[in-house]
């Protein structure tokens, strides 16, 4: 073969087996940047999860000391109002014992009345 037709042939070649090799170097290196962008992005979006988390938790830590703090409050009225009910209870029933002690008495008087009535 003539060496005028061998030569553009192989300088061919070695141009396009150069750029095959630039572009697998280029791919691969963007490729590597890409990976590092999206471990950067994923680490710093477990960052940020973790501090969301962290400040649920904080703010329902917040929010079952204020439940605790109210379900305190509401057991000290109803303890207030039960102790309430069990005084108006006691006295209640100290009219109920007093009540037929005072028809007895006022049968008792209502009989002296009538003998007295009676009598004269």
């Amino acid at each position: 073969m003539d060496a005028s037709i061998l030569i553009p042939i192989i300088v061919a070649m070695i141009t396009s087996g150069g750029t095959l090799i630039g572009v697998s170097i280029s791919n691969k290196n963007n490729t590597l940047k890409m990976m590092n962008e999206l471990e950067k992005q994923q680490l710093s979006m477990k960052g940020d999860l973790q501090l969301q988390q962290e400040k649920f938790k904080a703010e329902l830590e917040k929010q079952q000391i204020m439940n605790k703090a109210e379900l305190e409050k509401t057991q000290a009225v109803i303890n207030a109002q039960i102790q309430e009910l069990t005084r108006e209870t006691r006295e209640h029933n100290n009219f109920a014992k007093r009540v037929p002690i005072l028809e007895e008495k006022v049968e008792v008087a209502n009989h002296r009345i009538k003998d007295l009535e009676n009598k004269s």
